[in-house]
């Protein structure tokens, strides 16, 4: 193929990309009184619900393979370049007032639910970071945050309850490598997924590194820049490498 021929495909591809997805968009039931902004693409043959008075930015793109579901439900914004992909048989539901910032990357491998007044900042990666058999799931309470620049792994299943701060540049991971086994790289040894769970009203200061299996109960504080490799207690003040009690919150 010629370059002139290459770029003639290139073209007319693209022609074919833009025009059904602004097909899909003029499609599909509700936004209304939102704004969504006429470079959003639309991928995928899945079922995208949108809410009224929702704001999607420039270059976002929404990814729903043909039995996915994504649920944009009423006033939920999607910043600019954001990228949402929802698998086959999965499903991302953003409850009211839920955003996604700028340039986030989320691939939706189970069932994820963001509830009203949840946030996930700019520039998040979030995503399955292992082959797995059942990938995990994200759950955010009402009114939980996640930082910008964080990283999730979700192997295996990630709960935060309500109104939880994750702080930016925050990295959390559900499994872990067994690398005494391993037989070739390290990096290539068996894996082991552990849940993590944090419960309502915990703050995780920015930069914290949260290893497999751990809970941080209710009301608890993370200092910035910790590891945390074992369960923190409700009302607990942790910080350092590896994360130990500071004090304890009076009740």
């Amino acid at each position: 193929m010629s370059a002139l021929s290459a770029v003639i495909h290139c073209t007319i591809s693209r022609v074919i990309h833009r025009s059904y997805s602004l097909y899909r968009l003029c499609t599909l039931a509700g936004a209304r009184n939102g704004v969504i902004h006429p470079t959003v693409l639309i991928e995928g043959r899945g079922k995208p619900f949108f809410g009224s008075a929702i704001n999607i930015g420039k270059n976002a793109r929404l990814n729903c393979a043909s039995s996915g579901v994504l649920v944009i439900s009423d006033s939920c914004h999607i910043g600019e370049s954001a990228k949402i992909i929802v698998a086959n048989n999965c499903q991302l539901h953003m409850a009211s007032e839920t955003s996604i910032g700028a340039s986030s990357e989320l691939v939706v491998l189970a069932k994820w639910t963001m509830a009203s007044g949840s946030h996930i900042a700019s520039g998040c990666q979030i995503s399955t970071r292992e082959p797995v058999a059942a990938p995990g799931k994200l759950v955010l309470g009402e009114g939980t945050c996640i930082g910008d620049n964080s990283l999730i792994d979700l192997s295996g299943d990630l709960i935060l309850g309500r109104n939880i701060s994750i702080g930016p540049c925050c990295i959390i991971y559900t499994h872990n490598h067994r690398y005494m086994e391993g037989i070739e790289a390290s990096w290539k040894s068996p894996i082991d997924i552990k849940p993590i769970v944090i419960d309502d009203g915990a703050w995780v200061g920015t930069g914290v590194i949260i290893l497999p299996g751990v809970h941080i109960g209710k009301m608890a504080v993370i200092a910035a820049g910790s590891v945390v490799n074992k369960d923190v207690p409700d009302y607990g003040i942790y910080g350092g490498i590896p994360a130990k009690a500071l004090r304890t919150r009076s009740i």
